[in-house]
C-alpha cells in the first residue's frame, strides 16, 4: 500500500523491511530469486550483488517480488499459491531486476556460463529493456516517473542538446537541475510544481541529476517521496520526471536503494548519450577486433528481432549455453570510426615528429569524424588505412584469443572503474591497440612530410594514393612493422623543413628500384626487369604530359636521398640541374617518356655516375666558394661538372696561393684546408686521369701536394728555422711541370739542396739535433715526393728519363758519370740511407707492370753485378729481395681488404708463374726479372697452400667449397711434377708450421704427393735431437750410454766417457740419460727398451759421478729422469709409446714440450750459483722465497688509455646506475642516483710508468700483456718459457707454488703451467714466424747458451738474486737478454746453421735432413728459394710492442694492444640497436609480473614471438657472438660497471637466454651493457690518443676540431675500421733489406703512424659513453618519472594551490570522473616532453587549438585552474585520489601498481603495541596531512618496484626515518612535525596499512565536521 508522508515520519523509529510483509508463497519466490542472484553474480570472479545489480541490498529481492507480484495481479490466470502462478511472478522478478543491471554483468552471465539461453538473454537486456542511453530509455518506458542509475559522468550542455534532438522536443521542454542547486526543499518543490503545470499543455522532461548517489541515499529517498506526492496529485499532466543519478562504480556501504516500487520505474543504463559505437551489437557479435573494426559486408544489417520466447527458457538453471558469437547473424559495430579520436594519442607516441598542430590539422581532415559508411570510394586514403588496419589487427589476432576481448574487460573491475561504462572501457581497450597501430602508420607514410603532399590536386594526390595503396611498396611493409600483439617501434618521423619531400614516398620508390638495380646487376635495359611489376602498375596511371613537372620532383627527393650531406641551396639546385640535363640527353624527348623510364634512367644514370657524385658533394661541402664558378656550366655530363669543379677548388687562392704571408698560421690554414680536400681531389683525378683535359689539373695539384709535404715535414716540424724557405717556395714552382719529368724533380732536389746546403754552411742557425732533426725531414719529404707523386700514380708510368737518372744515382757505377749531378748531391748528404733508397726504388718499380719495368730490374742486377765492389748489396741479395717485393705485391692485389683471399686469384697465379718458371729455364740469363717473377708467383701460390693446410679448412669444408678443391688440385697437377716445389712447400709448412702438421696433411688423400718418399715419413717421429747442440760431448756420452744398455750391462765407457767431463756437461749427461730412457719407452723395438738391471746400474752411476753429487738436487732430478718418474702424478711429463698415427702427433708435441721443461730445469739446477740463475732457481727450489719479489716477464700494469668521458650515475653508496635512472632512488640501497659528473678535458700529462707487481700474475688466454716491457717480445716468451718449467716441476715436486699468486690458477696446477709452456711457445711462434719445432730449438740454443756461459764475467756489480724494486728487474731482464738470448735471436738463421753444422747423421730424420738441406750441394739458383720473414700483423706486432714504442708511437702501441678490442668497436652499431630493439619489444610486451618468463626465455624463442624481426635479431646477434668473441676477457679487469666473473659466458650462443640480453646496469644483462661501455672507452681512448698525436706529435692542433656523436646514432662511419687496411699500410711503411743472405725487414713506424691518423682516424668523433647505451627500466615509475623529467626540462612546473586541489577534487568524485582527465594529462605531458612550449598557457586552449581535441576535457574546475605548468601536479593529484577512492572502495589492490609482500604488514593492535591508536593521536596534531598523503603515495610507487626493502632487516626500519630521508632525497615537500609526532614504532613494511589508515581517518573528520 501507499503510506502517507506524515504516517512515514511517524515510523522513522521504527525498523520496517519488504520482507515483513511477504506471505508464505511469496517468501519461497524470494529465496528462490536470491539463489539465482548468487549464481549470477559468481562471486568467485571478485563481483558483488550490488556491482551487477545497482543499489541492491538485502531488502531488494523482497520488494522486487512484491512489485512482480502486484504486476502480475490482474494478468495471470493462474491461480494464487499455484507453482505456474509462482513460476511466473519468479521469471516477472527476474527481468524486473535485470532492469537494474549493468552491461558488464549480462557479458560475464553469458560467457562464465551460469545463465543459459544466452541470445533470449541478449534480447531481453539489450533490445527489448533499452539499457544503452537515456534517450532509448525514455522511448521505451513510458511512465511519469524514471529512475535512472548510471556510471556514466555528469551530463554536459551539448549531450543535453543531443538528448533533445532524440526526443525531438523543443529546448524549452527539457530542464536539467541538479540536486544540489535547492537550497531548500520548498525550493525544490516549487520546480516540481512548475515542472508540472508545463506538462499540462505539452509534453515536457524533467531531469533531476545527482552527481554522487551513493553519498545521498537519504537527500534521493526523501526527493522521491516527494515526488510522489506531487505525482498523485497532478495525474492529468504529461510532465515525465526522470531521476538521473550517478554512481561510481565501486563505493563503500551506502543507503541508497536503487529499485522502487510503482509508480517508480528503475533502470540502469550504460551511458547516457547514444553512440556509433553500440556494446549490444558488439555483444551479440563477440568478434575479434578486426572483424568489428570494419566489415564490409555486413555492416548494416539489421537486428532481427528474436521471439521472447519462454521465459523459463531464458532463465533456466546452468547447462551448457551456445557460444555467444553463434547466437546471431554478424552486425559490424562502426569501430573505424574511431581513428579519428586515435590521432592525438597516435601522434603523442611518435618521437620526433615535427609542427604537431599541422600534423593534426592534415591528419583529421584525412580521417575524418564521420565517414559515410559503408565506404565508397575505396581509394580514398581512408578506405585504404581502414583495410589496412583491419589487416594489421588480423596479424595481431594470430598469436592471441581472437574472440575473448570483450568478455576480458567486462571482468576487470579495475579497467570498468576507470571508464565508468562498459561501452567506454571496451573503446578504451580499442583505442589502447589502435593507437599504436595508428602511430606506425603515420610515422611510416609522414616521411619527409610526405603527407603535406596529400593536400595537392591533381596527379600528385592520385599518384601518392596509387603507392600507399599498393601491397609490394606500402600495405606489406606497414602490416610487417605493425603486426605484433603490440605495435613496437614508435620510430622518428623525419620531418625537417630541409628535407620536405616533392614526390609521393619517394623514398620507397628509390629503396624499391635501387633493390631491383642492384639485385640485376650490369644491364643496358633495367626498365624490363620492371615490366608488370608493381612499381609500372601504379606509374603507368600517370599521364605522359605530367612527367615533365613529376620527374624533377623525384629528382629533388632523389639527391636529398643519395647527398644527405648537401646543406647548400645552390648546390641542391646544380645537382638537380646536373641530372635533369642528362636524363634530357638520354632521353631528348620527354613527352613520350613514362614516368618510369624517367624515374629508371635518373638511377641508371646515377649508378653509373655514383662515386663522381659523391666526391663532388663532397668537395662542395669543403668548399662551397667554388659554386659561384661553376653555376653556370650547363654541360649534360656529370664529368664536365667534376672537372670544373676540381679545377675551380686547384686555383682557388686557398689552396693555391697559400704562402705568401709565410706566417705560421697561414701556413697552418692552408694546411688545415688540404687534409681536408686531399683524399676527394685525389680520388676525382685517379677517377678521370685519362681525360685529356685534366692533365694540366693534375700538374697543378702535383704541385700543391709537394708544397704541403714541404711545409708539413720541414717547414712546420722546425717552424723558425725554415720558414724562410715556406716563403720562397714559389720560386721552385714557378713552372708546373708534371712532377714526373726530371726536371721538375730536379727542382724538389735542388730546394733540397739549399736546406742542406744552408744547414752545412751555418747559414740557418740551428741546434745539433735540431739540425739532425731536418736533416731526417728532408729525407722523409724527398721519400714522400718519389713515392706518392714520381712511382704514386698507378694509372701513369712515371717518366724514363726520370727513372734513369735516379738508378744513375742509386745504383752508382763508378766508371760511369753520373747523370743527374743534383739528386746525387742529395744522396750524398744522406749516404748512410743508400739501403734504405736502393730497396724502395725497387719495390716502387715493382708496382707497375713486369713489361714496363723489365728494362730497368735487369739494369739493376747487371749493374750490381758488374760494380761488385762499390755495390752495397750482392747479385744474390738483390734478386732475394725483387722476389720478395714481387710477392708482396702479389699479397697487395691479391688480398685487397678480405681477409680470406680470393681463391680463383691464387689458382691463376699459380697457372701463369708455373707457366711463366717453365718458360724462364729455357732462356739463357739465370737470374732475370721475368724469372724471378715466376719464383715469386710460385713461391707465393705455395706459401697461400701452406696457410690453407695450417688453417686446417681442408679436413671439414674442402670438398664443400669448388674454388678452394680447384685450387688445391691444381696445385697436386703442377707442384708434385717438379721437386723444387714440392720441396719448397715441405720446408715452408715444416719451418713455419711444424712437423707435426705436414705429417698430418700427408696423411690424407688430396696431400699424400707432399711427402712422396715413404721413408722420411717412417721416421718422422723423432725429428730431431735436441741436445745434439751439445755435440761432440753429447755425442760421446749417447754412444757410451747405447754401448752401456746393449747386450751385457757394462757401463765402463760410460764411465771413462765422463772422467773429462766438466761443470758444463753435466746438463748433456743428464740429458743424454733423458734420451736413452725417453727411447725406451717410445721405441718398439726390444733392442732399445731399458731392463732394470741397466736402469739401476744407471742409477748408481748417477749417485756416484762426482758431477752430480755435488748438488743432491741434481741427483735427485736425473735419477727422476732415469726412472721415467719426473714430476711424479702428471702423466704429461712421463714419456710414452704412442698407440695410433694420430696419437703419434700429439706424443710428438709432448716430447716436444717435456724436453724443454727438464732442459730449462737441468740448466737452471747446473747453474744456480750465477746471480743471474738464482731467481731461476728461487722458483724451482723455494718459490715461497719471492712472494715479495718481482718475478721477470711477469705481466706489468700498464695504465690503458681511456676516454675522459663521463661516469655512470651513482647514488651516494657508489651503486652506478643507467642514466634515465638520475633523480630516482637505487633500488640497492635507497639513495638518490645523482647526475654524471662530466669530466672537464684531461690536463696533459707524462705517461704513466707501467707498475710491476710481486709474486706471479697469471694472464688471460691470448692477452699480450706479459710481452710488453723493455725486452723484445720473443726475449720475454723465451723467458717465460724457462720460468713456467720451472714452477711447473717445483708444483709437481712439492714445492709451494701457490705462495707466489694470491688469484686461485686452476684446479690443475700442474696442467695450467703446462698450458703456459704452450701458449709461450705460440708466442715465439709468432714473434718470430717459426714453427713450433724451429722455436723449440731456439729455446735449447738459449739454454745451451745459459750452461757454457762464462759466468764468471759479471756485467753489474749488483746482486740480482732478490728483485724488489722495478729497476732491479729492468736490469736483470736487459743482463739475462744481453748473455742469454740475444746471441741467439740477434741472427737466427746463423745460430740454426752452426748448430746444423755440428749435428750427426743420429741426431735428426731424413725428414730434417730435407727441410734443412744438410746433404743437398748448392747450385747456381737454391738461393732464390729461401725462407725470409714475410709481412705480417704478428711480425710487426711482435716486433715492435714494448714500452718504448708506447712513448715514442702511441698511437701505434695502443692500436696494437687494443687490436682485438677496436675491431669489436666496429659492431657497436648492432649491439646498440640489438638492446634498442629488445628494450622497445618488451617494454611494449612485458611487464614486471612478466618479468622471469621473458628473462627465462632463450633468444631462439624470442625471435619465434616475433617472427617478422627474426633475421634482423640473427645478424644482429651475430655482431654481438663477433664482438664478444674479440672482447670478453677484458670485462674481467672492466671496473666502470660490476661484472661478476660469473656472468662472463665463454661464448654466446644463439640459446642464450634473454636475461643476459636484457640491457641493464646490473644483474645478468650487465655483460651487454659493460661490452658496450667498454668498447665505446676504447674507441674515445683511441680518438683521443690519436687527436693528441696531431696535436703534439704533429703540431697541429687546428687539425682535428672535436667532435662527438651520440650513441644512438652511432655508424660505421664514425667507428674505426682499418684493421683491412692495415696490412697494406705495413706493405707501404716497410724496407726490406738483404745482406749476404740475410733479410731484415725495417718499419717507418713514425710514417705509418702518419697515415694511419690521418688517413683512416682523424675526423672520427668520440662517443657519448653513457647516456645513449639503452637499457631496460622494469619499473613503471621510472618509466612515468622519465616523461615527468622532459616535461620539466621542456616546460617548468608548478604546483596547483590548495585552493585548487580542493576544487579539483570536488568535481571528480569517482574513477570514471578522474581517468579521463588523468589519460588527457597523459597524452599532454608526452607531447611535452618532446618540445617546450609557453608554461603559461591554458591547459585546455593547449589541448581544444593545439591538439584539437575539442570537447574531451570534461572538467570545468581543471579547465579554470589548469595552465601548462601545472599538467604534472595535476597528474599527482589525480593519481592519489584514484588511489585514496579505491582504499574507500576497500579494494584489494588499490595502487596502480603491484604491492610487493614485504608493504603489506597491518598496524599492530594488541597488547603489546596499539599503533592504530598511537596514529590515530598522531594524525589528529598533525597539518598538512595531505602533504603527508603525497609523499607517501611516491614512496609506495617508487619503492614497490625496488628490491631495497625486501629484506626484513630494512623493511623493519622505521617509517618516519626512512620517509624523512625519501624527503630529503627526492626534494619533495616537508612535512611538519614528522620527526616529533609520528610514531616512530611503524615500520616500512607497514607502510600500506599506514596510508590506508590516513585516509580512513580523514573521512572520519570529514563526517564529524560535516
Amino acid at each position: 500500500q501507499f503510506f502517507l508522508t506524515p504516517l512515514i515520519n511517524r515510523l522513522e523509529k521504527h525498523f520496517v523491511t519488504s520482507t515483513t510483509v511477504l506471505r508464505d508463497w511469496q517468501q519461497s519466490i524470494c529465496t528462490e530469486l536470491q539463489e539465482w542472484v548468487k549464481a549470477f553474480v559468481n562471486t568467485e570472479s571478485g563481483f558483488q550483488e550490488e556491482n551487477v545489480f545497482v543499489g541492491y541490498n538485502p531488502d531488494t529481492a523482497a520488494a522486487v517480488v512484491l512489485q512482480a507480484s502486484a504486476d502480475l495481479e490482474d494478468q495471470t490466470t493462474a491461480i494464487e499459491g499455484s507453482d505456474v502462478f509462482k513460476k511466473e511472478i519468479l521469471d516477472h522478478s527476474k527481468q524486473l531486476l535485470l532492469q537494474l543491471a549493468t552491461p558488464d554483468s549480462i557479458i560475464r552471465a553469458m560467457g562464465d556460463k551460469v545463465i543459459d539461453a544466452g541470445r533470449k538473454l541478449h534480447q531481453i537486456y539489450f533490445m527489448d529493456q533499452q539499457h544503452s542511453s537515456l534517450s532509448a530509455l525514455i522511448t521505451v518506458k513510458t511512465g511519469s516517473l524514471l529512475q535512472v542509475t548510471t556510471h556514466s559522468p555528469s551530463l554536459l550542455q551539448e549531450e543535453i542538446e543531443r538528448l533533445r534532438n532524440d526526443l525531438d522536443i523543443d529546448e524549452s521542454n527539457i530542464d536539467r537541475y541538479h540536486f544540489e542547486s535547492f537550497q531548500t526543499e520548498q525550493e525544490f518543490l516549487d520546480n516540481i510544481d512548475k515542472a508540472i503545470e508545463k506538462g499540462r499543455n505539452e509534453k515536457y522532461f524533467l531531469i533531476l541529476e545527482c552527481d554522487s548517489g551513493h553519498l545521498n541515499g537519504n537527500l534521493i529517498s526523501c526527493c522521491r517521496y516527494r515526488i510522489v506526492d506531487k505525482y498523485y496529485k497532478a495525474r492529468d499532466s504529461s510532465t515525465r520526471i526522470i531521476l538521473l543519478i550517478h554512481l561510481p562504480r565501486k563505493y563503500p556501504t551506502s543507503n541508497f536503494v536503487s529499485f522502487q516500487s510503482q509508480p517508480w520505474q528503475c533502470c540502469h543504463i550504460d551511458d547516457i548519450t547514444e553512440s556509433s559505437i553500440s556494446v549490444a551489437n558488439l555483444v551479440i557479435n563477440n568478434k575479434p577486433l578486426s572483424e568489428v573494426f570494419y566489415n564490409e559486408d555486413q555492416e548494416y544489417e539489421e537486428v532481427s528481432h528474436v521471439s521472447s520466447g519462454s521465459l523459463e527458457e531464458l532463465y533456466s538453471e546452468i547447462s551448457s549455453p551456445p557460444s555467444i558469437g553463434t547466437l546471431v547473424p554478424q552486425i559490424g559495430s562502426n569501430m573505424c570510426r574511431r581513428l579519428h579520436y586515435c590521432i592525438h594519442d597516435a601522434l603523442s607516441k611518435i618521437k620526433a615528429v615535427q609542427s604537431t598542430t599541422q600534423r593534426l590539422e592534415i591528419l583529421k581532415r584525412l580521417i575524418t569524424e564521420k565517414p559515410i559508411l559503408p565506404l565508397q570510394d575505396q581509394n580514398s586514403f581512408y578506405a585504404v588505412i581502414v583495410k589496412l588496419i583491419k589487416k594489421i589487427l588480423q596479424e595481431q589476432e594470430k598469436s592471441t584469443v581472437r574472440s575473448a576481448w570483450i568478455i576480458d574487460e567486462a571482468r576487470n573491475i579495475k579497467n570498468l572503474q576507470d571508464a565508468g561504462t562498459l561501452r567506454n572501457a571496451l573503446i578504451r581497450r580499442f583505442d589502447n591497440i589502435l593507437a599504436p597501430v595508428l602511430s606506425e602508420i603515420i610515422a611510416f607514410v609522414d616521411q619527409y612530410c610526405n603527407l603535406d603532399l596529400l593536400e595537392s590536386t591533381g596527379p600528385m594526390s592520385d599518384l601518392w594514393l596509387h603507392i600507399f595503396r599498393s601491397d609490394e611498396l606500402c600495405q606489406t611493409k606497414l602490416c610487417q612493422i605493425a603486426s605484433t600483439s603490440k605495435a613496437k617501434h614508435q620510430g622518428d618521423v623525419v620531418n625537417k623543413e630541409s628535407q620536405k619531400s616533392q614526390f609521393p614516398f619517394s623514398w620507397i620508390i628509390y629503396s624499391y628500384v635501387k633493390e631491383i638495380m642492384d639485385a640485376t646487376g650490369a644491364t643496358k635495359n633495367y626498365v624490363d626487369m620492371f615490366h608488370d611489376g608493381a612499381l609500372e602498375q601504379i606509374l603507368k596511371e600517370t599521364p605522359l604530359d605530367c612527367v615533365k613537372d613529376l620527374l624533377p620532383k623525384y629528382i629533388h627527393d632523389f639527391i636529398q636521398l643519395t647527398q644527405a650531406s648537401i646543406q647548400i641551396t645552390q648546390h641542391y639546385e646544380l645537382l638537380q640541374t646536373s641530372i635533369c640535363l642528362m636524363i634530357q640527353e638520354t632521353m631528348p624527348n620527354l613527352d613520350e617518356v613514362t614516368l618510369l623510364e624517367g624515374i629508371i634512367t635518373v638511377h641508371q644514370q646515377y649508378k653509373e655516375k655514383q662515386k663522381l657524385f659523391e666526391w663532388f658533394s663532397k668537395l662542395i661541402s669543403q668548399m662551397p666558394r667554388i659554386l659561384d664558378g661553376i653555376k653556370n656550366n650547363q654541360s649534360p655530363h656529370i664529368e664536365d661538372l667534376v672537372e670544373t669543379a676540381v679545377n675551380e677548388a686547384v686555383h682557388n687562392t686557398s689552396l693555391s696561393e697559400p704562402l705568401s704571408q709565410g706566417t705560421t698560421a697561414a701556413l697552418r690554414t692552408w694546411i688545415h684546408k688540404q687534409y681536408e680536400i686531399h683524399q676527394i681531389i685525389n680520388s676525382i683525378l685517379d677517377h678521370m686521369h685519362h681525360r685529356e683535359s685534366v692533365g694540366r689539373i693534375i700538374q697543378k695539384w702535383q704541385w700543391i701536394c709537394t708544397t704541403r709535404m714541404f711545409v708539413e715535414n720541414v717547414v712546420l716540424k722546425n717552424e723558425k728555422a725554415m720558414v724562410f724557405f715556406a716563403k720562397n717556395l714559389q720560386m721552385y714552382s714557378e713552372k708546373e711541370d708534371e712532377l714526373q719529368t726530371g726536371l721538375a724533380f730536379k727542382k724538389v732536389a735542388i730546394l733540397l739542396n739549399n736546406v742542406e746546403s744552408c744547414l752545412e754552411s751555418g747559414k740557418v742557425q740551428v741546434l745539433p739535433e735540431q739540425k739532425y732533426a731536418i736533416h731526417n725531414s728532408c729525407w722523409t719529404f724527398f721519400i714522400e715526393v718519389l713515392s706518392e707523386h714520381c712511382f704514386g700514380l698507378e694509372y701513369n708510368f712515371p717518366d724514363r728519363d726520370l727513372v734513369s737518372r735516379l738508378l744513375d744515382s742509386v745504383f752508382p757505377l763508378s766508371s760511369i758519370k753520373r747523370s743527374e749531378p743534383v739528386i746525387h748531391k742529395f744522396l750524398q748528404y744522406h749516404k748512410e740511407k743508400s739501403p734504405q733508397i736502393q730497396s724502395i726504388m725497387v719495390k716502387m718499380l715493382l708496382r707497375y707492370e713486369l713489361t714496363d719495368v723489365e728494362d730497368f730490374l735487369s739494369n739493376i742486377i747487371t749493374r750490381i753485378d758488374e760494380d761488385k765492389l762499390s755495390a752495397c748489396m750482392q747479385q744474390k741479395d738483390v734478386a732475394s729481395l725483387m722476389i720478395e717485393y714481387f710477392k708482396d705485391q702479389l699479397a697487395i692485389k691479391s688480398f685487397g681488404e678480405d681477409e680470406s683471399g680470393n681463391w680463383n686469384r691464387f689458382t691463376e697465379i699459380l697457372v701463369q708463374g708455373h707457366r711463366n718458371f717453365m718458360i724462364s729455364k729455357t732462356k739463357p740469363i739465370a737470374i732475370s726479372p721475368d724469372y724471378l717473377n715466376a719464383v715469386a708467383q710460385m713461391s707465393f701460390s705455395i706459401h697461400q697452400l701452406a696457410l690453407l693446410i695450417n688453417s686446417h679448412y681442408i679436413y671439414t669444408d674442402l670438398e664443400d667449397d669448388a674454388d678452394i678443391k680447384y685450387f688445391v688440385d691444381t696445385a697436386e697437377q703442377l707442384l708434385s711434377e717438379h721437386s723444387t716445389f714440392t720441396g719448397f712447400l715441405t720446408r715452408f709448412v715444416v719451418r713455419h708450421f711444424g712437423v707435426s702438421l705436414l705429417l698430418e696433411t700427408s696423411e690424407l688423400n688430396n696431400f699424400k704427393w707432399i711427402l712422396p718418399l715413404h721413408e722420411l715419413k717412417q721416421e718422422s717421429y723423432h725429428f730431431i735431437d735436441p741436445a745434439a747442440i751439445y755435440n761432440p760431448v753429447y755425442e760421446g756420452l749417447r754412444a757410451a750410454l747405447s754401448s752401456a744398455s746393449t747386450g751385457d750391462i757394462d757401463i765402463s765407457e760410460l764411465q771413462q766417457e765422463s772422467v773429462n767431463l766438466k761443470q758444463i756437461d753435466i746438463v748433456p749427461l743428464a740429458l743424454a740419460f733423458y734420451e736413452r730412457v725417453r727411447l725406451s719407452h717410445v721405441s718398439g723395438l726390444p733392442s732399445k727398451v731399458l731392463n732394470q738391471e741397466a736402469i739401476m746400474e744407471f742409477v748408481n752411476f748417477v749417485e756416484h759421478c762426482k758431477l752430480f753429487t755435488d748438488y743432491d738436487e741434481i741427483v735427485k732430478t736425473v735419477r727422476a729422469l732415469i726412472y721415467n718418474n719426473q714430476c711424479t702424478g702428471f702423466d704429461l711429463m712421463q714419456a710414452r709409446k704412442p698407440e695410433t698415427p694420430k696419437e703419434r702427433l700429439v706424443i710428438n708435441e709432448q716430447d716436444l714440450i717435456r724436453t724443454i721443461i727438464v732442459h730449462s730445469v737441468l740448466a737452471v739446477l747446473t747453474n744456480r750459483r750465477d746471480k743471474l740463475i738464482k731467481v731461476l732457481f728461487a722458483l724451482l727450489t723455494a718459490p715461497e722465497t719471492l712472494k715479495d719479489t718481482l718475478i721477470p716477464a711477469m705481466a706489468l700494469n700498464i695504465p690503458r688509455r681511456v676516454s675522459d668521458g663521463e661516469e655512470f650515475p651513482k647514488c651516494s653508496s657508489g651503486h652506478r646506475h643507467s642514466s634515465i635512472m638520475v633523480g630516482q632512488l637505487c633500488p640497492h640501497c635507497g639513495n638518490m642516483i645523482h647526475e654524471s659528473i662530466k669530466k672537464m678535458p684531461a690536463v696533459q700529462k707524462p705517461v704513466p710508468k707501467p707498475i710491476a707487481s710481486s709474486g706471479y700474475i697469471p694472464v688471460q688466454k691470448g692477452d699480450i700483456s706479459s710481452l710488453i716491457g723493455h725486452l723484445s717480445s720473443a726475449s720475454y716468451s723465451i723467458i717465460r718459457i724457462i720460468i713456467h718449467s720451472c714452477l711447473l716441476w717445483g708444483e709437481c715436486n712439492e714445492k709451494d707454488v701457490m705462495t707466489l699468486t694470491n688469484e686461485e690458477l686452476a684446479d690443475d696446477i700442474p696442467s695450467y703451467f703446462w698450458e703456459q709452456v704452450k701458449c709461450d711457445l705460440d708466442s715465439l711462434c709468432r714473434a718470430t714466424g717459426r714453427s713450433i719445432d724451429e722455436v723449440a730449438l731456439i729455446t735449447h740454443l738459449v739454454l745451451r747458451e745459459i750452461t757454457q756461459k762464462d759466468h764468471g764475467i759479471q756485467k753489474s756489480l749488483k746482486n740480482l738474486d732478490k728483485l724488489t724494486s722495478q729497476e732491479d728487474r729492468v736490469l736483470w731482464e736487459r743482463e739475462f737478454d744481453d748473455d742469454y738470448i740475444k746471441p741467439v735471436l740477434e741472427d737466427v738463421d746463423s745460430s740454426l746453421q752452426h748448430m746444423l753444422q755440428i749435428l750427426t747423421v743420429r741426431d735428426h730424420n731424413k725428414l730434417f735432413a730435407a727441410v734443412y738441406e744438410t746433404n743437398t750441394p748448392s747450385n747456381g739458383t737454391n738461393f732464390l728459394w729461401r725462407f725470409y720473414p714475410q709481412v705480417s700483423l704478428d711480425h710487426f706486432l711482435f716486433n715492435t710492442i714494448n714500452l718504448q714504442l708506447r712513448i715514442e708511437h702511441p698511437v701505434i702501441y695502443m692500436y696494437l694492444t687494443e687490436l682485438q678490442s677496436l675491431k669489436a668497436t666496429q659492431f657497436i652499431p648492432d649491439i646498440v640497436q640489438l638492446q634498442k630493439l629488445i628494450q622497445e619489444i618488451i617494454s611494449q610486451e612485458y611487464d614486471e609480473s612478466t618479468k622471469d618468463v621473458i628473462e627465462n626465455m632463450t633468444f631462439t624463442q624470442f625471435t619465434e614471438k616475433n617472427p617478422n624481426d627474426t633475421e634482423k635479431f640473427n645478424e644482429l646477434l651475430s655482431s654481438l657472438q663477433q664482438a664478444w668473441t674479440l672482447s670478453r676477457h677484458n670485462l674481467f679487469t672492466y671496473d666502470r660497471l660490476d661484472v661478476p666473473e660469473e656472468y662472463i659466458l665463454d661464448e654466446i650462443r644463439d640459446d642464450i637466454q634473454m636475461i643476459y640480453l636484457i640491457p641493464t646496469t646490473y644483474g645478468k644483462g650487465v655483460i651487454t651493457t659493460a661490452l658496450v661501455d667498454f668498447l665505446v672507452n676504447i674507441h674515445n681512448g683511441f680518438i683521443i690518443q690519436s687527436r693528441e698525436f696531431v696535436e703534439e706529435s704533429l703540431n697541429r692542433k687546428w687539425l682535428w676540431p672535436v667532435r662527438k656523436v651520440q650513441m644512438m646514432n652511432v655508424e660505421p662511419l664514425h667507428l674505426v675500421d682499418c684493421d683491412k687496411k692495415f696490412l697494406t699500410l705495413l706493405y707501404s711503411h716497410c724496407t726490406r733489406t738483404f745482406r749476404s743472405g740475410s733479410c731484415q725487414i725495417e718499419y717507418d713506424v713514425a710514417g705509418l703512424e702518419k697515415e694511419l691518423v690521418l688517413n683512416y682516424v682523424m675526423g672520427k668523433p668520440t662517443i657519448t659513453s653513457v647516456s645513449g647505451i639503452p637499457k631496460l627500466v622494469w619499473q613503471k615509475t621510472v618509466q612515468k618519472a622519465l616523461t615527468i623529467r622532459g616535461v620539466q626540462k621542456n616546460v617548468p612546473q608548478k604546483p596547483l594551490t590548495q585552493q585548487a586541489k580542493a576544487e579539483i577534487l570536488s568535481e571528480l568524485k569517482t574513477t570514471s570522473l578522474l581517468t579521463p582527465v588523468r589519460d588527457i594529462a597523459e597524452i599532454v605531458m608526452r607531447l611535452l616532453q618532446r618540445r617546450g612550449i609557453n608554461p603559461k598557457k591554458k591547459l585546455r586552449e593547449f589541448i581544444e587549438k593545439d591538439l584539437r581535441m575539442v570537447g574531451r576535457l570534461r572538467s570545468e574546475k581543471v579547465s579554470d585552474y589548469c595552465y601548462l605548468e601545472h599538467v604534472v601536479s595535476l597528474w599527482k593529484l589525480i593519481s592519489v585520489e584514484r588511489t585514496r577512492i579505491s582504499v574507500r572502495n576497500n579494494e584489494l589492490e588499490p595502487f596502480d601498481d603491484n604491492i610487493p609482500i614485504w608493504f603489506t604488514d597491518e598496524l599492530r593492535n594488541d597488547e603489546a603495541s596499539n599503533q592504530i591508536l598511537s596514529l590515530e593521536k598522531a594524525l589528529s596534531k598533525m597539518t598538512k596531512l595531505e602533504s603527508l598523503l603525497e609523499v607517501m603515495f611516491e614512496f609506495i610507487q617508487v619503492q614497490s618496484s625496488m628490491q631495497y626493502y625486501c629484506n626484513e632487516e630494512e623493511s623493519s626500519k622505521s617509517l618516519r626515518d626512512e620517509l624523512q630521508r625519501f624527503v630529503e632525497q627526492t626534494g619533495s615537500e616537508t612535512i611538519p612535525h614528522l620527526q616529533d609526532i609520528f610514531p616512530a614504532d611503524i615500520t616500512v613494511s607497514q607502510v600500506v596499512a599506514t596510508w590506508k589508515s590516513i585516509v580512513k581517518h580523514q573521512d572520519s573528520l570529514k563526517k564529524q565536521n560535516y
